[in-house]
């Protein structure tokens, strides 16, 4: 019982602490939607893909290399594509 209060009680402040750093990111940036993550999921997907192409190749298994090339050179011709469509609309 002792540790399921304790367990509570760090929950409960660590909800608190998520509150304080939603607050203070809204107040920078009042368009921020704090309740969709897929807002940024693109971004962050491909911020990793270019920070594991950044890597030595010696430090990293050919296989993860050419799936992260593969993965960005998709992104970028889809992006490529969407913008051709947003000129032809």
């Amino acid at each position: 019982m002792i540790n399921a209060k304790r367990d509570a009680k760090e929950r409960v402040r660590e909800i608190k602490h998520w509150e304080e750093i939603k607050d203070k990111l809204l107040k920078e940036n009042p368009k921020l939607d704090i309740n969709n993550q897929e807002n940024h999921e693109e971004e962050t997907w491909v911020a990793k893909w270019k920070t594991e192409l950044n890597i030595p190749k010696e430090l990293v298994s050919p296989t993860m290399y050419k799936d992260c090339l593969a993965n960005l050179q998709t992104w970028e011709n889809n992006k490529k594509k969407d913008e051709v469509k947003e000129i032809g609309s």
